[in-house]
């Protein structure tokens, strides 16, 4: 069996029979598709149950989370590839089909989709092209070789905080092949909205799971610097999130304090713009604590793009 799609479902009556119909008219047949019912109180059960007749296979589980659901998946799935999905994301009805034409070509251990990468298609590992880690982001989007998980026992982590990324990033790090495509892998998709109680620093505890995970392969050196950049773009995501509500800027304090403890060097290697804006400038400010300006950086959200070159000086009346 090619494909394994885990299905992770939560009182989603409403949302699933599309969800479902995206799965169940694929044009390939080659697939099991796993609905991991997580301890639902409204109709899903029912649907679910009715989906089982047809060729899905339902996991039931007591009221459980999102990461425990996507492990119980793992851990039934029987394909050689496995998708993540839910029932915010509708796949594409083409893309099980041009998954098989890729894998045809490069039988890759990891799949990169929507990717904005520049070696499109190349077979890259994280040893050879570091920058790789700044594509990490959405599990949704990735197509992962169900053997990584057996090899290394990959899971999502149980103690929530930026699980996409260290999964994706940990996935990177033991697979032999992987390869960037910039076929999206939904019609639409919605992310899922930021939870205002999530610990403040749970960034910091994801980045030191990547960062001793790289180093317990040999690969911290190599990707230091693309560690370095991912590490600056979500200390500005963090600081976003927290001036936008308002909230107390301690925390962005001690990520400035990490970064300089961890990556001193951001001072001096190349960043990629955030959002439009200028990278070291941010973390100037942030240093500085310089929180009115920054907070209106935060507020635009990078929609004006910061074209002036370095040193140029500032127009009348900007920060």
């Amino acid at each position: 069996m090619r494909y394994s799609i885990i299905l992770p479902v939560y009182n989603d009556e409403k949302r699933l029979p599309d969800c479902a119909a995206a799965l169940m008219n694929q044009p390939c047949r080659d697939m099991e598709i796993l609905l991991v019912d997580r301890g639902s109180e409204d109709g899903s059960r029912m649907l679910c149950q009715g989906y089982q007749a047809a060729y899905s296979d339902v996991i039931r589980l007591k009221k459980s989370s999102l990461n425990a659901a996507r492990n119980e998946g793992i851990r039934h799935a029987r394909g050689d590839y496995l998708l993540f999905a839910d029932c915010d994301a509708l796949l594409r009805p083409d893309v099980l089909a041009y998954l098989s034409e890729q894998i045809e070509k490069t039988r890759a251990d990891l799949y990169l989709l929507d990717s904005q990468g520049e070696k499109q298609g190349q077979i890259l590992t994280l040893e050879t092209a570091p920058e790789l880690l700044l594509e990490a982001g959405d599990a949704r989007s990735v197509l992962w070789k169900r053997q990584l998980f057996d090899d290394a026992y990959l899971r999502f982590p149980e103690e929530p905080g930026y699980d996409d990324l260290r999964l994706i990033c940990k996935g990177m790090a033991r697979s032999r092949s992987i390869v960037q495509l910039p076929q999206p892998i939904h019609v639409s998709k919605s992310l899922p909205a930021a939870d205002p109680r999530e610990r403040d620093l749970a960034v910091l505890d994801g980045l030191d799971d990547i960062r001793g995970y790289l180093n317990r392969r040999g690969l911290l050196e190599c990707c230091r610097a693309d560690l370095c950049r991912l590490a600056a773009r979500l200390i500005c995501d963090r600081a976003c999130m927290v001036l936008n509500r308002r909230q107390e800027t301690a925390s962005i304090s001690e990520c400035m304090e990490y970064l300089n403890s961890r990556f001193p060097e951001y001072r001096s290697i190349d960043m990629k713009s955030w959002r439009g804006c200028e990278t070291e400038k941010l973390l100037e400010w942030m240093a500085e604590g310089k929180w009115g300006r920054l907070r209106l950086i935060c507020l635009m959200k990078g929609r004006v793009p910061n074209t002036r070159k370095k040193n140029a000086p500032a127009p009348a009346g900007k920060a």
